[in-house]
């Protein structure tokens, strides 16, 4: 545990990257199954993640980041996106995926099947879309940790517009709203927020145990 807590520590939003400095394939794979790993709610992994290195590419999304330089320096984006069909067709998929995977029968799937048909059924498009936002969050997480432990520097991003990305990466077609963005490559020494002591308040206050 030490080492994950130390990596923490270590860890900050980075402003400014090193635009010279890239992650390799061998990274960006390890990155990719750590957030496939994570837990999701009924296992449905109700988000995808847009992996973005073409650099013309992240220069037509800056404008729409209020031109913040990670995302040009950057040497990968993951833009984490929530599924915005979650329907009948899509549990199904589920299912057969399962299926697949588990060597067992869709008939012996038919309890669970039942009661994730229920849950989808039961909320409307939006109550979905935030239950898919949600569960992508977590992925963001261990992205963070995972990246801080590899000694990878990262920055967790809201501040985009969403609908342009969206008409940037053609993402209409593919029925994703994009929420949350992690930068990732190596901070630039120029970055003044490097040496920035940490704030966070002291575990007392944080914590309440009974």
């Amino acid at each position: 545990m030490k080492p994950i807590i130390e990596a923490l520590k270590n860890r900050y939003a980075v402003k400014l990257f090193d635009d010279s400095k890239k992650l390799t394939v061998e990274q960006i794979e390890d990155l990719k199954a750590v957030v496939n790993l994570t837990a999701s709610s009924l296992g449905m992994q109700p988000y995808r993640v847009v992996i973005i290195e073409n650099q013309k590419i992240k220069e037509a999304l800056k404008p729409h980041a209020y031109d913040q330089a990670q995302i040009t320096t950057a040497s990968h984006l993951f833009l984490f996106c929530a599924h915005q069909q979650i329907d009948n067709a899509y549990v199904d998929d589920y299912m057969n995926l399962i299926s697949e995977i588990r060597h067992q029968s869709r008939e012996s799937l038919k309890g669970y099947e039942s009661m994730v048909s229920s849950f989808v059924n039961s909320r409307t498009k939006e109550e979905l879309e935030v239950w898919a936002s949600k569960q992508a969050y977590i992925g963001i997480g261990n992205l963070l940790t995972s990246a801080a432990i590899a000694g990878i520097d990262a920055c967790p991003m809201e501040g985009f517009d969403p609908q342009a990305f969206k008409e940037v990466l053609n993402l209409d077609k593919m029925n994703l709203q994009p929420l949350a963005l992690v930068a990732l490559g190596y901070k630039s020494p120029e970055d003044k927020y490097a040496k920035l002591a940490k704030v966070r308040r002291s575990n007392d206050t944080m914590f309440m145990q009974f």
